[in-house]
Protein backbone atom coordinates (compact mmCIF):
# COMPACT_ATOMS: atom_id res chain seq x y z
CA UNK A 1 0.00 0.00 0.00
CA UNK A 2 3.00 2.32 0.77
CA UNK A 3 4.41 3.68 -2.55
CA UNK A 4 8.34 3.99 -2.51
CA UNK A 5 9.30 7.32 -4.44
CA UNK A 6 6.70 9.48 -3.90
CA UNK A 7 6.89 11.02 -0.52
CA UNK A 8 6.46 14.64 -0.45
CA UNK A 9 9.58 16.66 -1.93
CA UNK A 10 10.41 17.99 2.00
CA UNK A 11 11.18 14.22 3.23
CA UNK A 12 13.03 13.37 0.22
CA UNK A 13 14.95 16.34 1.30
CA UNK A 14 15.67 15.13 4.84
CA UNK A 15 16.72 12.06 4.13
CA UNK A 16 19.01 12.60 1.48
CA UNK A 17 20.45 15.06 4.70
CA UNK A 18 20.29 12.51 6.55
CA UNK A 19 20.19 8.81 6.59
CA UNK A 20 18.57 8.01 9.61
CA UNK A 21 15.76 10.28 9.08
CA UNK A 22 12.39 7.95 8.93
CA UNK A 23 9.17 8.22 6.57
CA UNK A 24 6.55 6.35 5.47
CA UNK A 25 2.86 6.95 3.76
CA UNK A 26 -0.06 5.10 3.39
CA UNK A 27 -2.05 5.10 -0.04
CA UNK A 28 -5.45 4.66 -0.70
CA UNK A 29 -6.78 2.41 -3.78
CA UNK A 30 -6.21 5.58 -5.93
CA UNK A 31 -3.32 6.08 -4.85
CA UNK A 32 -4.12 9.23 -2.48
CA UNK A 33 -2.06 9.88 0.54
CA UNK A 34 -4.10 8.98 3.31
CA UNK A 35 -1.30 8.28 6.50
CA UNK A 36 2.38 9.58 7.00
CA UNK A 37 4.58 9.35 9.48
CA UNK A 38 7.92 10.38 10.25
CA UNK A 39 10.72 10.63 12.77
CA UNK A 40 14.39 12.08 12.99
CA UNK A 41 17.83 10.92 14.29
CA UNK A 42 16.45 12.52 17.17
CA UNK A 43 13.47 11.07 18.11
CA UNK A 44 14.65 7.10 17.67
CA UNK A 45 17.56 8.18 19.71
CA UNK A 46 15.31 9.52 22.65
CA UNK A 47 13.01 6.29 22.29
CA UNK A 48 15.78 3.87 22.32
CA UNK A 49 16.78 5.66 25.46
CA UNK A 50 13.38 6.75 27.06
CA UNK A 51 11.06 3.86 25.79
CA UNK A 52 9.25 2.93 29.16
CA UNK A 53 6.41 4.65 28.30
CA UNK A 54 5.02 6.39 25.39
CA UNK A 55 1.93 8.91 25.51
CA UNK A 56 -0.05 8.61 22.35
CA UNK A 57 -1.67 12.38 21.81
CA UNK A 58 -4.54 13.00 19.05
CA UNK A 59 -6.01 16.05 20.19
CA UNK A 60 -4.28 18.58 17.59
CA UNK A 61 -6.06 19.54 14.21
CA UNK A 62 -4.13 22.27 13.16
CA UNK A 63 -4.01 21.72 9.49
CA UNK A 64 -6.85 23.23 7.02
CA UNK A 65 -8.40 19.48 6.16
CA UNK A 66 -8.75 19.34 9.86
CA UNK A 67 -6.88 15.76 10.02
CA UNK A 68 -5.88 14.81 13.06
CA UNK A 69 -1.72 15.39 14.19
CA UNK A 70 -0.84 12.26 16.36
CA UNK A 71 2.78 12.72 18.42
CA UNK A 72 4.49 9.78 20.18
CA UNK A 73 5.23 11.24 23.14
CA UNK A 74 6.99 11.39 26.57
CA UNK A 75 9.15 13.39 29.41
CA UNK A 76 12.56 13.26 29.76
CA UNK A 77 14.40 12.71 33.55
CA UNK A 78 14.14 16.67 33.00
CA UNK A 79 9.92 15.98 33.03
CA UNK A 80 10.28 18.04 29.57
CA UNK A 81 8.08 16.63 26.87
CA UNK A 82 10.34 15.01 24.05
CA UNK A 83 8.60 13.71 20.87
CA UNK A 84 9.71 10.08 19.82
CA UNK A 85 7.55 10.43 16.01
CA UNK A 86 4.76 12.49 13.95
CA UNK A 87 2.13 11.71 11.98
CA UNK A 88 -0.88 13.30 9.97
CA UNK A 89 -3.91 10.65 9.89
CA UNK A 90 -6.55 10.79 7.30
CA UNK A 91 -8.77 9.39 9.94
CA UNK A 92 -9.19 7.44 13.16
CA UNK A 93 -10.16 3.88 12.50
CA UNK A 94 -8.70 0.89 13.64
CA UNK A 95 -7.03 -0.06 10.02
CA UNK A 96 -5.29 3.65 10.27
CA UNK A 97 -4.43 3.30 13.93
CA UNK A 98 -2.69 -0.50 12.72
CA UNK A 99 -0.70 0.90 10.18
CA UNK A 100 0.36 3.75 12.65
CA UNK A 101 1.54 1.67 15.82
CA UNK A 102 2.82 -1.02 13.01
CA UNK A 103 4.66 1.65 11.16
CA UNK A 104 6.13 3.23 14.50
CA UNK A 105 7.24 -0.18 15.92
CA UNK A 106 9.51 -0.32 12.46
CA UNK A 107 10.91 3.07 12.77
CA UNK A 108 12.15 2.28 16.53
CA UNK A 109 13.72 -1.18 15.44
CA UNK A 110 10.62 -3.09 16.59
CA UNK A 111 11.11 -1.98 20.30
CA UNK A 112 8.03 -1.69 22.39
CA UNK A 113 6.89 0.83 25.18
CA UNK A 114 6.16 -1.08 28.16
CA UNK A 115 2.86 1.35 28.82
CA UNK A 116 1.04 2.71 26.04
CA UNK A 117 -1.18 5.86 27.32
CA UNK A 118 -3.84 6.86 24.84
CA UNK A 119 -6.76 8.59 25.36
CA UNK A 120 -10.37 6.82 25.17
CA UNK A 121 -10.85 5.91 21.61
CA UNK A 122 -11.89 3.00 21.09
CA UNK A 123 -10.82 2.25 17.44
CA UNK A 124 -6.95 2.95 19.02
CA UNK A 125 -7.51 1.03 22.11
CA UNK A 126 -8.58 -1.96 19.15
CA UNK A 127 -5.46 -1.21 16.81
CA UNK A 128 -3.01 -1.71 19.91
CA UNK A 129 -4.51 -4.94 21.53
CA UNK A 130 -3.88 -6.02 17.59
CA UNK A 131 -0.36 -4.52 17.36
CA UNK A 132 1.37 -4.67 21.00
CA UNK A 133 -1.20 -6.99 22.98
CA UNK A 134 1.99 -7.57 25.66
CA UNK A 135 1.96 -3.94 26.26
CA UNK A 136 -0.06 -1.80 29.46
CA UNK A 137 -2.52 0.50 28.02
CA UNK A 138 -3.46 3.30 30.05
CA UNK A 139 -5.46 6.23 30.00
CA UNK A 140 -3.84 9.80 30.03
CA UNK A 141 -4.36 11.64 33.58
CA UNK A 142 -6.35 14.41 31.14
CA UNK A 143 -8.94 12.57 30.26
CA UNK A 144 -9.06 10.38 33.48
CA UNK A 145 -9.98 14.29 34.52
CA UNK A 146 -12.80 14.74 31.89
CA UNK A 147 -13.97 10.94 32.63
CA UNK A 148 -14.09 12.03 36.30
CA UNK A 149 -16.04 15.34 36.07
CA UNK A 150 -18.64 13.87 33.60
CA UNK A 151 -19.26 10.70 35.49
CA UNK A 152 -19.24 12.46 38.96
CA UNK A 153 -20.22 15.75 38.08
CA UNK A 154 -23.39 15.39 40.09
CA UNK A 155 -21.50 15.09 43.35
CA UNK A 156 -22.40 18.81 43.45
CA UNK A 157 -20.45 21.29 46.21
CA UNK A 158 -18.95 17.51 46.97
CA UNK A 159 -17.32 17.00 43.97
CA UNK A 160 -14.75 19.93 43.75
CA UNK A 161 -13.63 18.05 47.24
CA UNK A 162 -13.22 14.50 45.50
CA UNK A 163 -11.32 16.74 42.58
CA UNK A 164 -8.67 18.02 44.76
CA UNK A 165 -8.33 14.65 46.85
CA UNK A 166 -8.16 13.15 42.84
CA UNK A 167 -5.64 15.62 41.92
CA UNK A 168 -3.27 14.82 44.99
CA UNK A 169 -3.78 11.52 44.12
CA UNK A 170 -2.71 11.90 40.22
CA UNK A 171 -0.10 14.51 40.88
CA UNK A 172 1.03 14.66 44.80
CA UNK A 173 3.44 12.20 44.71
CA UNK A 174 7.12 12.33 46.21
CA UNK A 175 8.66 8.93 45.49
CA UNK A 176 7.81 6.42 43.13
Amino acid sequence: MVKQGCCPIIFRKKAMDNPYFFHTMQLDIDEMITNIFWGDHQMITDYGLLRDTLSFDMTFRTNKECRPLALFTDFNHHRMTVIFGVALMYDETTPSFVWLFKTFLEAMSEKKPFTFFTDQDQAMANALSKVMPDVKHGLCTFHLNQNAMKHLGYLGENFSSFINDFNVCMYGYEEK
